[in-house]
């Protein structure tokens, strides 16, 4: 069956496919199809079902309904709307590929019976679920991203997850099926939804790799944390005006960049390069710092933050500075402090800090600055003297504004507010 532009066709259940050792094909380039109730491509035999363009409805679909049983949709344009589930691989072997259109659905499971095999591809277009997508859960499932936008309240994985380019839009992604599922980024994106402080819950270490062309998490605004440590050869970006934390131990050689938004490391990672708009924190261990521009911001309110070393071309240091140096931040370097360009400029914060407390600000093993090439943002009459002591840069406050200025100051917005304090609110 062809339904084309212009055309309009209407009924109850349909399938295509419905005999053992039946073929059905329904193409759709136009028109509208209309079921009132649900919607089997293979039920008992083979059945495909081409949306290229045109409106298809239905309430739930099965693709490969029974065991034996071989289930293909294809769509490359229009419309397909499901007021309640798809089942890619029900009993029997379904395949959905997506390039184009727009595919709507309650709820999503790839692979669901005992003897099922369910795979979705998508290059293009958009699905969105609006409950969860569960891939491999009850039996063999796959989801390859290469393109377009998926988007759920959560995944579910099982089987086996893909991102190689597009984008997959969850607010958590959970481990299920006896900790069989993996998620592999080799060019795509995972975007936040939603604040969720272990991102990739159920996983273990190597279950989560970043290859080749490697992976971004876009945090949206929202605020997130992995626990898991992430593996593989491959780079993490991170995007987005919100917070991710790295808790974990991660392997991935490929390295990471700050685009936007806040990284935190309490656990360990590779090399770090943050560019405008990022700001890098944590309590953790990374390798060479690369500050391209945007700010560093050591602790976690606060902290120290261990790395091999830091290459300064642009951007600025955030630091509380405390009572003492339990309550103050410091960079710890197992190696160099270097970098090119004018004076490094440092915002410091008020966490009780007093006049003629010095504090260690940055420990390494060779720099190739001198004590004037470092200035600070403040204002207000605040002052103090940076100074080297051996293999530390130090600062000692000479000066702090009286509370009467900190307040003529906010109300002028003179004041420069740090990313380092909306962490610390945030955190």
């Amino acid at each position: 069956m062809t339904i084309s532009t212009g055309g309009t066709v209407s009924n109850t259940d349909s399938v295509i496919g419905y005999q053992t050792g039946s073929n059905g094909t329904v193409t759709v380039n136009g028109g509208t199809w209309t079921n009132s109730s649900d919607l089997y491509v293979g039920l008992l035999g083979n059945g495909s079902l081409s949306i290229d363009n045109g409106t298809v409805s239905n309430g739930g679909a099965s693709i490969g309904g029974a065991s034996g049983s071989t289930g293909t949709v294809t769509v490359s344009g229009g419309n397909w709307t499901n007021a309640d589930w798809i089942v890619v691989g029900d009993e029997g072997t379904g395949r959905l590929h997506v390039s184009g259109g727009t595919v709507t659905s309650q709820r999503g499971l790839i692979g669901y019976g005992s003897s099922a095999v369910g795979a979705v591809t998508m290059s293009g277009g958009n699905w969105t679920i609006a409950e969860s997508l569960s891939v491999g859960i009850f039996s063999t499932g796959s989801l390859d991203l290469s393109g377009g936008t998926v988007s759920a309240r959560s995944l579910f994985v099982g089987g086996s997850v893909i991102f190689t380019g597009g984008v997959f839009a969850a607010g958590q992604v959970h481990e299920t099926n006896g900790n069989n599922g993996t998620v592999t980024f080799n060019g795509g994106t995972l975007r936040l939804t939603g604040n969720q402080t272990d991102l990739f819950t159920g996983f273990e270490s190597g279950d989560v790799t970043l290859v080749g062309a490697g992976g971004t998490i876009d945090t949206d605004t929202y605020r997130g944390g992995i626990a898991c440590g992430l593996s593989g050869n491959g780079s993490l970006t991170k995007q987005g005006s919100g917070m991710l934390t790295l808790n974990g131990n991660n392997t991935y050689t490929g390295g990471t960049t700050v685009e936007t938004g806040m990284l935190l490391v309490n656990g360990s990672t590779g090399n770090v390069t943050v560019s405008s708009g990022g700001t890098l924190g944590g309590n953790g261990t990374v390798g060479a710092i690369t500050l391209n521009g945007g700010e560093l911001a050591p602790g976690n309110s606060p902290g120290t933050l261990t790395a091999d070393s830091l290459v300064w071309t642009d951007g600025l240091l955030a630091f509380e500075l405390g009572t003492n140096a339990a309550n103050s931040d410091s960079l710890a370097l197992t190696g160099s402090l270097s970098g090119s360009g004018g004076i490094k400029l440092f915002t410091f914060v008020n966490n009780g800090w007093s006049i003629n407390n010095t504090y260690d600000l940055i420990n390494f093993t060779s720099s190739s600055f001198s004590s004037s090439r470092f200035g600070f943002t403040n204002l207000g009459g605040f002052a103090g003297d940076f100074g080297i002591n051996d293999t530390t840069l130090q600062f000692t406050v000479t000066a702090v504004p009286e509370p009467s200025t900190y307040a003529l100051l906010a109300l002028g917005g003179v004041i420069i507010i740090s990313a380092i304090r909306r962490r610390r609110a945030n955190a």
